[in-house]
């Protein structure tokens, strides 16, 4: 790196002696005279970048599981229909009318264009590009202002901020801040030589600012770097003005005051993060993983680095990194503004060592921390991830009504129910509806559910099989319509017609059904399975039922049929598990039933049934 050399501008003809420029002057068009500016493995290193960034984007073309998705599509849908950016909530029933400030209208208005061309696919394809392109910008500022560093070395570093970047590369909005905000480091590096890359900023946040409410971190750096240069007396104008321009560019926005206040104004809320792991700090458990570790790795060596780094660079990098040990969703922001730091501390270790004894651990750990969390790439929607088929028998049936769904639900209900059911609560959550009312509609009790119910005239309710179908199939006035492995649909007994409910099936303890006695009981059952079986045949909630019933009836053959066919469609179900245990008991066989509580045991350890089987059979 040089740091006292003469150089040459390429807006200059005369050379003059380098002051106030800080370590990192070696790049873009800032020509020292006295060494050769491109390293002799240049090529390679941009084809291992290359490499690094395909590696990204390919392993993020997955199938969608995010419950914030199909609400950014609703709001994109919203937009083009009213040619407006809605101000007030307009896809629920308990916020309905009340101000709506967090509302990423640009993005999501792309997200539905693209939906609307190319289906999840398009949508999919193109945030797995913008990650990519993320780390595009990160990787070249880090080559440009640490050119030194070997190839394999640099792939390393990249490689490892790749694993913080991918965790979070998903179709939201949040994806393309990454983009950007590694854009706006890299024409800020680049005005230290040429003040014309300046005038590229104030666009590029406005745009931001409309695209995702972080773009204030952007504007953070802007300052940062001018801060340094006005200390140093460079360009002072230059950079005052710009200062100026990015500060202006935040309210070139729709409702630009209330997308300030209203983009940070949860970040930090330890009920927040209750809720949602992701607010919370990286340590949290659920959160922590090979991509908090890898951003850590980034975090570390920068701090080796710091005597060498110029004011700008460093203040980005360090501002970025506290916010993100109280918020785990801006560590790929961290990582992004700390890959040229790194990078330094490693070069730097390079010279004083064997270059292959920093670059083969970097690339070897690096690249086992990437592939930790791949996925097998796909598209479309992760099978059971939404109330896909919940959702088509709604519309058959013509359910209409104020719903109770569960939080996670709420975004594909607004895309796919649209203005015939408005929704209870979705992912947009702390930002409309408030952390009480989030809290208390997540981790309602019983009885505070029902008077959830009646408070806000629920007609409908969509709910995961858990306590809460249970508990209102117990309710007089609720009736239970349908149910599989994803969601149960339950109704007011005024919206539902008898023969869609489901009077003696009680999925909810589906295993106390195969103890019944009652010949009238077991009659009843057997359409109400049949029926579940014709709309729920992938379902294995419905197959241990249909068990169930058969064992109560003495059906045993059928029992043993269907309970082989289980098996071997859901291998590694704990209900199928438990439905062998249910019938080895059933069948008073001590060693099968010992067998199926050990294995359950085994594979299913925060069970609470199988130890007393055990313990109560005397199981070797």
């Amino acid at each position: 790196m040089v740091t006292a050399c003469p150089v040459r501008l390429a807006n200059h003809t005369a050379d003059r002696p380098l002051r106030h420029v800080g370590p990192w002057v070696s790049v873009y068009t800032l020509q020292p005279v006295c060494e050769r500016t491109e390293p002799r493995d240049h090529g390679v290193k941009r084809a291992l970048v290359v490499v690094a960034a395909t590696l990204l984007t390919i392993t993020r073309v997955l199938p969608i599981s995010d419950p914030d998705y199909h609400w950014h599509l609703a709001t994109g849908r919203w937009v083009l229909g009213h040619h407006a950016v809605p101000a007030v909530d307009p896809f629920s029933h308990t916020a309905f009318g009340a101000p709506w400030k967090f509302v990423d209208w640009l993005a999501d208005v792309g997200m539905f264009l693209l939906h609307r061309s190319g289906g999840d696919t398009a949508v999919i394809v193109a945030f797995a590009l913008l990650g990519g392109m993320a780390l595009l910008f990160a990787a070249a500022r880090a080559m440009a202002l640490v050119p030194r560093a070997s190839a394999w070395v640099t792939f390393g570093a990249t490689v490892a901020a790749a694993t913080v970047i991918a965790f979070r590369t998903t179709p939201r909005p949040q994806t393309a801040s990454f983009m950007f905000f590694a854009a706006v480091l890299w024409l800020l590096d680049r005005a230290r030589a040429d003040r014309r890359a300046l005038f590229a900023l104030p666009p590029l946040l406005a745009l931001w600012q409309n695209v995702h409410s972080s773009a204030l971190l952007g504007v953070l750096a802007v300052f940062a770097y001018a801060i340094e240069a006005l200390r140093d007396r460079r360009e002072t104008r230059a950079w005052l003005a710009a200062m100026a321009a990015s500060a202006f560019s935040l309210l070139c926005a729709v409702r630009p005051f209330d997308r300030l206040s209203a983009g940070f104004d949860h970040l930090g809320d330890p009920r927040v993060a209750e809720l949602i792991p992701e607010w919370g700090t990286p340590f949290r458990s659920g959160v922590f993983g090979a991509w908090v570790v890898a951003a850590l790795v980034l975090v570390a060596l920068s701090a080796t680095a710091v005597r060498r780094v110029t004011f700008g660079p460093l203040a980005t990098a360090a501002g970025v990194t506290l916010l993100s040990l109280g918020s785990s969703r801006l560590l790929p922001l961290a990582a992004i503004a700390a890959l040229p730091l790194a990078l330094e501390a490693l070069a730097s270790l390079a010279e004083r060592t064997r270059e292959w004894f920093v670059a083969l651990p970097a690339v070897v750990l690096a690249i086992a921390g990437f592939f930790l969390h791949v996925s097998r790439p796909g598209t479309g929607l992760v099978p059971g991830a939404f109330p896909e088929r919940a959702v088509s028998f709604v519309r058959e049936h013509g359910f209409e009504g104020n719903l109770f769904n569960d939080f996670h639900f709420g975004g594909y209900l607004i895309w796919t129910l649209g203005e015939r059911s408005k929704v209870f609560v979705d992912g947009r959550s702390m930002a409309l509806y408030g952390i009480e009312f989030v809290r208390d509609a997540v981790v309602a009790t019983d009885a505070n559910l029902v008077a959830l119910l009646d408070k806000y005239d629920v007609s409908v309710v969509i709910v995961p099989p858990d306590r809460r179908m249970g508990a209102l199939q117990r309710k007089l006035g609720w009736a239970l319509v349908y149910f599989d492995d994803v969601a149960a649909v339950l109704v007011r007994e005024s919206h539902g017609p008898e023969p869609l409910a489901y009077r003696a099936l009680t999925p909810g303890n589906w295993f106390e059904l195969a103890r019944w006695r009652d010949p009238k009981r077991v009659e009843l059952a057997r359409p109400e399975v049949e029926r579940a079986l014709r709309e729920a045949p992938d379902s294995s909630l419905v197959a241990a039922v249909a068990i169930a019933v058969a064992l109560a009836g003495g059906d045993l053959g059928r029992a043993d049929a269907l309970l082989a066919e289980a098996e071997r469609r859901f291998p590694h179900v704990q209900r199928i598990a438990r439905a062998r245990l249910v019938r080895c008991i059933e069948a008073e066989d001590r060693a099968c039933a010992c067998a199926a509580a050990r294995t359950i045991m085994k594979d299913y350890p925060t069970n609470t049934y199988a130890a007393p089987v055990v313990s109560a059979l005397s199981c070797p």
